[in-house]
């Protein structure tokens, strides 16, 4: 009785191996790129545009704190 049991127990780690294994491939596989709506297209163009406008403010107004007399 106890190799049937065995043999159940060694059968049952083999298929959550298997499905751990393909599991995990199938987290390695790349995703499809989404097709965007114009809109949002549109929001992420506006999202970019404040970025490059944003960011040099920032770092103007971070040196000009080290230095607030000039």
């Amino acid at each position: 009785m106890s190799e049937t049991a065995d043999v159940r127990r060694d059968q049952t780690r083999r298929i959550e191996a298997d499905s751990a294994d393909s599991w995990s491939q199938r987290l390695r596989e790349p995703l499809p790129r989404r097709t965007l709506s114009p809109g949002i297209l549109a929001l992420l163009w506006v999202l970019r545009l404040y970025v490059i406008v944003a960011v040099p403010l920032v770092v103007y107004a971070f040196f000009r704190a080290l230095h607030p007399g000039h």
